[in-house]
């Protein structure tokens, strides 16, 4: 029985395809246009909507990595420093 509903729900989703109307309008002149039409819908691809441009904002300057760690002054000590039990020196 769930065989049978599925199978009917197929053929009437292929029905209304097949009975569908498609079509497309393309318009040339003074101004080019092209409009897709899927039964009632209708979409238009061109010429393509304007989409207002947002305002960039502008962004903090971005710190440097040594002003993170407390200036260049530390960092290179952390990076010199050498272990008294280092072997491989």
């Amino acid at each position: 029985m769930t065989a049978l509903w599925i199978v009917g729900i197929v053929l009437f989703l292929l029905l209304v395809i097949f009975l569908s109307r498609v079509g497309a309008e393309m318009v040339f002149g003074a101004e080019t246009g092209v409009t897709l039409r899927l039964g009632p819908v209708r979409v238009q691809v061109l010429p393509r909507k304007e989409k207002a441009k947002k305002p960039k904002k502008e962004k903090p300057p971005k710190k440097r990595k040594e002003e993170k760690f407390g200036g260049k002054g530390k960092r290179q000590y952390l990076c010199n420093r050498k272990s008294e039990t280092d072997r491989w020196s």
